[in-house]
Order: structure tokens, then sequence, then C-alpha cells
């Protein structure tokens, strides 16, 4: 019997559909502007985000280190979470690459409200210390949606002080989906943008930065700077295009199987719950086990998760089958 795989949603392989898509893409070379996909995919982008312009990069972790570049730099800092992405996830590309500072805002969650923000900014008047430039949020965070109203005063606090708000949105068509809310609306309050197209969305590869022309030009200079001008790149845009077209609103079906998860471990008095589950991803542990210890005996069960800080993750993603999902249940409910 095989292993389901709830590691991450970035394990998920092609479809047919999409292989499909990717053996018939036409394609040129990007450094040129001439691959048709590539630019079809940026206007899709900038279509469903409202933003001028869009940039196809390799990895998440390139959009957020282009934006931090180009807002950021010497002598300045970024106000975040910190259990954020940019801090503990990118090999401190923030300070080694993009020469910005992180100041790391303590939360459980992730969710930040302008309230976090305010007392930590420090204007240009201040010559001792690193000046704020940027103002970071990440949605979804944990699996957690960040609130509209969290987003809507940010960027309003983020106007008043001369600041930009970029957003980590590798998972934000999860916060879409599951809230209701469009992208584009969600967009609104941030300047800078990256979304992924191989979570959730099932690409091999790619994620989108999205901002004004001006920010966009910058970027893919600097994107050629950091090793990624990339040539005949439209086969895995292809992949991109396919997945914003087919696989947003199935992010429904991975929501469901989450929560189902979530509805037997709450029935289990061994388990502890932990975050708010609210789209794809589950924390949990079990009494008396440490997470590496569940992990073990997860795997001894054929079931592969992870561990985030102290807890068990699990991710539901479009590789599990309804079959998967009966197995896995019944297994979980044996914890």
């Amino acid at each position: 019997m095989r292993y389901i795989d709830l590691r991450s949603d970035t394990i998920t392989k092609p479809t047919e559909a999409m292989r499909k898509a990717i053996y018939e893409a036409e394609v040129g070379d990007d450094v040129y502007r001439e691959d048709k996909t590539v630019n079809k995919l940026e206007d899709l982008a900038c279509e469903l985000t409202n933003k001028e312009a869009s940039l196809f990069v390799p990895t998440g972790s390139m959009g957020n280190l282009l934006s931090i570049m180009i807002n950021g730099g010497k002598g300045t800092e970024i106000l975040c979470a910190s259990n954020s992405h940019i801090v503990q996830h990118e090999i401190g590309a923030c300070s080694a690459i993009a020469d910005t500072l992180p100041i790391s805002i303590p939360t459980t969650t992730g969710i930040l409200k302008s309230e976090d923000f305010a007392p930590l900014i420090k204007e240009s008047g201040i010559y001792d210390m690193a000046r704020t430039s940027i103002l970071e949020v990440e949605n979804t965070i944990g699996g957690s949606i960040y609130p509209i109203d969290n987003l809507k005063k940010i960027k309003t606090l983020a106007n008043e002080k001369n600041l930009k708000v970029h957003m980590d949105g590798a998972r934000v068509f999860n916060a879409s989906v599951k809230s209701k809310i469009s992208i584009d609306t969600i967009a609104s309050y941030c300047d800078t943008l990256t979304f992924c197209l191989s979570k959730g969305l099932g690409a091999p590869m790619g994620s989108m930065l999205c901002g004004d022309k001006e920010f966009i030009n910058e970027a893919r200079r600097f994107r050629k700077m950091l090793g990624s001008g990339m040539r005949q790149i439209g086969f895995m845009a292809a992949a991109g295009i396919y997945a914003l077209n087919h696989n947003v609103q199935r992010l429904e079906v991975d929501h469901k199987r989450a929560s189902d998860i979530v509805n037997v471990l709450r029935n289990n008095d061994n388990i502890c719950l932990h975050g708010k589950n609210e789209t794809n991803i589950v924390f949990f542990n079990e009494i008396g086990l440490t997470a590496q210890q569940s992990i073990s005996k997860l795997k001894d069960m054929r079931i592969l998760a992870n561990i985030e800080g102290s807890f068990v993750r699990l991710v539901t993603n479009l590789n599990i089958t309804d079959k998967d999902m009966t197995i896995l249940l019944e297994k979980l409910k044996q914890l």
C-alpha cells in the first residue's frame, strides 16, 4: 500500500491534463519577452489581482526577496510576524541578500493588527536607527486567513507613514476560496504580492510577483541579477495557466478534507488541536508524545506528516484521493 503523503501541498504532481498543456505550450525566449505563454500567464495574474504588472519567478522565496530588495535595502527594516516565512524559511535572504533588517513581532497565530505594527515604525528622521520601509503580511499563515479588516487598517497605516505593504500570498487562493473574498479585493490592500502556483494549485514550479509597472520593471532587472533570466520557460508557465484556470475552486475539496481530519481528531481524547485549522493545514499533538514520536508513529501507519515548531502538521492536497481519505480517517482514530 502506498504512503498517504500529507507533508505539504508542495508534493503534488501534474495531472495528465496539465502535462498535456505543458507539452502543447508555445514557447520563446523570455529574456527577450518573446515567450507568449509566459506573457499570457503574467497578463492573467494582472487580471486576477487587478495589479498593473506581474512577473513569473521560479519560487515564492525569490518573489518575496525581490520585493524586499526593491522596497527595502541598506539601512532599512521590514516589520513582520515572528513565524513568517521570510524569517523562518528563507535562509536569512532578507538580510543576507536584500540588506534589510527583519523585525519580528511576537505572535502565536501570525495574524497581526495595525496596532502591532504602529509602535515599531521608525521614520526617516531618526538618524541612528534603521528606517522602517515595509510592513509584511502572510496570507494564509499556518493555514489561517488574514481578516480583511486587519489588512485594510494595516494598509491605511502604511499609507499614512509612506510605507509599502508586501503580502506573501503563497496560499492566498486558499484564503480567497474559503473566505469568498476575491483575490483582487485582497490584493488591493497591499502594494506588492506574491502567490504560489506550485502548492495547492498543483503546478510543478513557479510563483507570480505582482505590483505596479515601475516596480515590476525593477523586479525583472533584479531577477536577472539573481540568476533567473529564464529562456523557454513557457512550458512551466503553461502549467501555471492551467492551474489558475482549473485548480482554484477545487481548493474547497482540500478544505473539506482538512475539516474532516479536524473532526476526527477533535473526538479523540488523546489529541490536542492547535490553531484555527481554517483551510488545508491541520496542527495537533498527541498527549504524552513529542511531535517527532508522532511523526514516526504515523509513518509506521504509512502516513507522511511534517513538524512545524512543536506540532504535527498535516496538509491536504490534490494528490489525495477519496480512498486515501477513508483510510486516513480510520487510521487517525487509532492515535
